[in-house]
């Protein structure tokens, strides 16, 4: 895969411009790095929580014993981040503890459970583009 086709991802939100192969090339690339990284496999909630993590940086949330309630909490971040650019929520000021909120901009249209899957896939890798086309460059760097 060339590193410039998926930087080019974070200019634009457009879901079709990856084939079916391409997403997922580009998704097990992610998986792949979070394997690395972290030690272990991350699935679309675990890739959720980490972004809700960077969003809201409170230091302290990175104890491994956050209660289930915060968890949700920080996956709904994660969520209103990475659909942000779609244009389905727009992000308001962070609250008095630091936390960021969105406003519903539009609904979501109905999608079925893959076109779901499709979606977050595709807002992912493009919310990971630069991280995943900086591995590409380091392997043909290597």
């Amino acid at each position: 895969m060339d590193p410039k086709s998926i930087q080019s991802l974070a200019r634009s939100w457009n879901p079709s411009a990856l084939t079916d192969a391409e997403l997922n090339a580009y998704w097990d690339r992610l998986l792949a790095l979070c394997r690395e990284r972290f030690g272990q496999m991350l699935k679309v909630e675990g890739l959720l929580l980490l972004i809700g993590l960077q969003e809201v940086q409170q230091i302290e949330l990175f104890d491994r014993s956050i209660p289930k309630e915060r968890k949700m909490d920080l996956m709904h971040v994660g969520m209103c981040t990475v659909l942000e650019p779609a244009g389905y929520y727009v992000r308001q000021p962070n609250d008095a503890e630091g936390w960021p909120h969105w406003d519903l901009a539009q609904p979501l249209p109905h999608m079925d459970i893959l076109q779901q899957g499709r979606l977050l896939r595709y807002a992912l890798v493009r919310y990971f583009s630069d991280w995943i086309a900086a591995s590409y460059q380091e392997s043909v760097e290597s």
